[in-house]
């Protein structure tokens, strides 16, 4: 007799709209299906809520246009239905078969059908002013929607939905008191490498030209330049084609090629001092690898190099849209030893701009997050 009522009380709990669990579930996707079990049709988005006891806030969002085709199982509300992305108001929501007239549109809530990327942090940072939930409880998407999406669990602990979650990430420990002290001051640039030579800053203020002579190839897409303090000579290297590592003796004023990239793209060049050691960040083209390249800066002769995978740099992903750009550069800042400090910004810290600052040792590969901003 006990169990009957219980499951009459759980049963009445599920019914009553008073006691059901408001909860946001997101459905994310680039396009709908044009073909079902081969019937063709307009763009379609399929979604099944299976959450009885809760009351369901839905985020769809698309490229679109597309109707979404929602429907729910018994015991499950949908409250709320917000159409996200890039000009919601071309899509529509169908809810158990009849047009859903109480549709939100919100086209200040992008659209993502990943979990991860640019796109997907900017989602999850509006989010709470746009629907009063702190987080999501799930998230679903993919690129077409040829499957059924369907809602039948929560989590709202998951930490991608969190806007603070690379704090998890973070190693204070990498960071010996002389990167956290390069990290917290101000870089101001000496050395600029343009496309029509190096320029050095004066004590003044002033900038000093060097012109590129034609004794060395054109400057095609310069990426850094440094000053090689101990030789008393600038370094600049360029992408573009082979890509080449310049040479200027301040002394003689003579142009020269220290050494040819191989077709590789440079992302950042830092000069060792302590260590006499020209270092090179180059990427895999298209991709999130990271070579670190350890040259002699006199002959240009690779002494050492590590790969780094992409997805070792937490958070990076979050700077771009996945699919249609490419991860942001890491430039060094500074070395102590072997611990190679990294960010993502041409300056730190950065106002107003999303970053990431690493260690990478470049003797092992291993990575550490050491700052954030968003």
């Amino acid at each position: 007799m006990r169990f009957k009522l219980v499951l009459a009380a759980l049963a009445a709990a599920v019914a009553d709209p008073a006691l059901a669990e408001p909860e946001l579930h997101i459905v994310g996707i680039y396009e709908g299906s044009e073909e079902t079990d081969g019937r063709i049709h307009g763009p379609e988005a399929r979604v099944t809520v299976d959450r009885p006891g809760a009351e369901v806030t839905l985020v769809l969002a698309d490229y679109g246009p597309v109707r979404w085709l929602v429907s729910a199982t018994d015991g499950t509300e949908i409250a709320r239905v917000i159409l996200a992305g890039h000009r919601p108001e071309r899509s529509e929501v169908m809810l158990d078969g009849a047009r859903f007239d109480g549709v939100e549109l919100r086209p200040d809530i992008d659209y993502s059908y990943r979990d991860e990327g640019r796109p997907f942090r900017e989602m999850i940072e509006v989010l709470p002013a746009a629907t009063g939930f702190e987080r999501p409880f799930s998230f679903h998407g993919s690129y077409r929607a040829a499957e059924v999406f369907v809602i039948d669990a929560a989590d709202p602990s998951l930490g991608v939905f969190d806007p603070d979650y690379l704090d998890a990430f973070v190693d204070a420990d990498a960071l010996t008191p002389a990167l956290a002290e390069a990290l917290s001051t101000p870089r101001e640039q000496l050395v600029r490498f343009t496309g029509e030579g190096f320029e050095v800053r004066e004590d003044d203020g002033t900038w000093k030209a060097f012109p590129v002579t034609l004794d060395v190839p054109d400057i095609s897409w310069p990426v850094a330049g440094v000053a090689d303090t101990s030789r008393g000579v600038l370094l600049g290297v360029t992408l573009g084609g082979d890509g080449y590592i310049y040479r200027l003796d301040l002394g003689s004023g003579e142009w020269s090629v220290l050494r040819g990239m191989d077709g590789v793209d440079a992302q950042g060049m830092f000069y060792d001092e302590a260590g006499d050691r020209l270092i090179v960040l180059t990427g895999a083209s298209g991709g999130g690898r990271v070579d670190v390249l350890v040259l002699d800066p006199e002959t240009g002769r690779e002494i050492h190099r590590v790969s780094i995978d992409g997805e070792d740099f937490a958070g990076r992903n979050d700077l771009y849209d996945i699919g249609n750009g490419r991860p942001p550069s890491v430039m060094p800042l500074a070395i102590d030893r072997e611990a190679l400090l990294v960010t993502t910004g041409t300056a730190w810290p950065l106002e107003g701009d999303a970053s990431r600052a690493y260690v990478l040792d470049i003797g092992s590969g291993e990575v550490a997050l050491v700052g954030w901003s968003n």
